[in-house]
């Protein structure tokens, strides 16, 4: 298992929406999760567009 270090909301996201069930763990302040390393490419590749993404839809509204 890898640690991967993410913003809080994209940690929520990430969980709730249990993109391909590949989510173990999120720890108590929401930034870190553990995915499996043979997973561990494709979950970045998620991670970091869910990021983006998430980042637009806040700044479109405030």
């Amino acid at each position: 298992m890898k640690e991967v270090r993410v913003r809080r909301d994209v940690a929520y996201m990430f969980r709730n929406r249990l993109i391909l069930r590949r989510i173990h763990y999120v720890d108590k302040s929401k930034t870190t999760i553990l995915v499996p390393e043979n997973a561990y490419d494709e979950c970045v590749r998620i991670l970091k567009e869910l990021e983006f993404v998430m980042a637009g839809r806040w700044r479109v509204k405030t």
